[in-house]
C-alpha cells in the first residue's frame, strides 16, 4: 500500500464576490462530490480535510470508511456542528492511502479529479461581512390580483388605489430595493420601485447588536391602467442590492451581523374597483 501525506490544497471561496468574511455556525450541511479519475483507488482511512485558507484552522475532518475505486463517484453530505467557516477554504486529502497505480501526478494540469462542494447553513450564530463590498439577492413570489367576477358593469374609471411597501432593515448594511411585477412568461408588467435606497440600521459594530432598525413606508398611487397591468401579473420580483460602503466596521475591517439582523419586506395592495350604478324598478 502506498501512502501520501496530503493531496491538495484545492481552494474554493465561500462566495465568489468575497462578500462574507466568516460565518460562525451551530450547524451546517456540507456536501462533497467527486468522481475518482485517477487510475488508483483511494483507500479507507484517507481523511478529507477542510481548513481555513487564512490561518489553517480546522473547519471539518472526516475519515473515509470505505475505498473510492477508479471512476467511482463519492457523493456524501455531512453535518458540521459548532464551526467557523471562513471566506476562503482549502480542501485536502490527508494520509492518502492507495494500492497504487502508474504515472500518477496530482499536480495541475495533470490532476483530472474535480472536487465539488456545497454549503447549506442551517443555524448561524453570527457572521462578518466585508467592508466596501456589494452583493445582490433576488426573490420571486406569487401574486394574484385577478378576481373571478363579472366585469360587464365596470365603469370607465374602473379602479384606483395604492401599493404600499413596508421595509424593516435590521442589518448594518445600506440597500437599494426594486419591485417589478411580471406575468407568467416573465415579461415585466409594472415596475413599482426602481432602486429605492433603504438606510442601514444602527448597529453596534463590535457586537452586532441592533440599537435601532431602519423603517420605511413606500406608497405608490395607481390608476386604472396600472391595475389592468397588475391583473396580468402573477409574480412579483424583489431585488435587493446590498452594500457596506462607508458603514463603520470593527477592528478587523469586517461588519458583524447576528441572528437578530433581518430585512423584512411586506407588500400591501389597497385597491378599489368601481362599477356603474345599477338601477332597479320595484314598481
Amino acid at each position: 500500500m502506498t501512502r501520501v501525506d496530503s493531496v491538495g490544497p484545492y481552494n474554493f471561496p465561500l462566495t465568489e464576490e468575497g462578500y462574507i468574511g466568516e460565518v460562525n455556525v451551530d450547524s451546517l450541511k456540507l456536501r462533497v462530490q467527486f468522481t475518482n479519475k485517477w487510475n488508483l483507488n483511494i483507500n479507507k482511512d484517507t481523511k478529507i480535510l477542510f481548513l481555513s485558507a487564512n490561518d489553517n484552522s480546522l473547519i471539518f475532518e472526516h475519515k473515509l470508511n470505505q475505498p473510492v475505486e477508479p471512476n467511482e463517484e463519492f457523493d456524501t453530505t455531512f453535518t458540521v456542528l459548532n464551526s467557523t467557516v471562513t471566506s476562503d477554504i482549502n480542501f485536502y486529502l490527508v494520509d492518502f492511502q492507495t494500492d497504487g497505480g502508474d504515472n500518477i501526478n496530482f499536480n495541475p494540469p495533470n490532476d483530472k479529479t474535480t472536487f465539488n462542494f456545497q454549503l447549506q447553513f442551517v443555524k448561524i450564530r453570527d457572521a462578518k461581512i466585508r467592508a466596501d463590498k456589494s452583493y445582490s439577492i433576488e426573490d420571486t413570489s406569487e401574486v394574484n390580483f385577478e378576481e373571478a367576477q363579472d366585469t360587464s358593469g365596470v365603469s370607465e374609471d374602473a379602479a384606483e388605489g395604492f401599493l404600499n411597501l413596508y421595509v424593516e432593515n435590521g442589518f448594518p448594511i445600506n440597500s437599494e430595493i426594486s419591485i417589478i411585477f411580471i406575468d407568467q412568461y416573465g415579461n415585466p408588467k409594472y415596475t413599482m420601485i426602481d432602486k429605492r435606497k433603504i438606510d442601514a440600521a444602527d448597529v453596534d459594530p463590535q457586537t452586532g447588536t441592533v440599537n435601532q432598525i431602519s423603517e420605511d413606508k413606500i406608497e405608490i398611487e395607481v390608476n386604472d391602467d396600472v391595475v389592468d397591468d397588475l391583473r396580468d401579473a402573477n409574480r412579483v420580483v424583489s431585488s435587493v442590492e446590498l452594500n457596506t460602503n462607508g458603514v463603520p466596521a470593527d477592528i478587523n475591517n469586517d461588519i458583524k451581523v447576528t441572528r437578530e439582523s433581518t430585512l423584512l419586506l411586506q407588500l400591501v395592495a389597497d385597491l378599489k374597483i368601481y362599477t356603474n350604478e345599477i338601477s332597479s324598478d320595484n314598481s
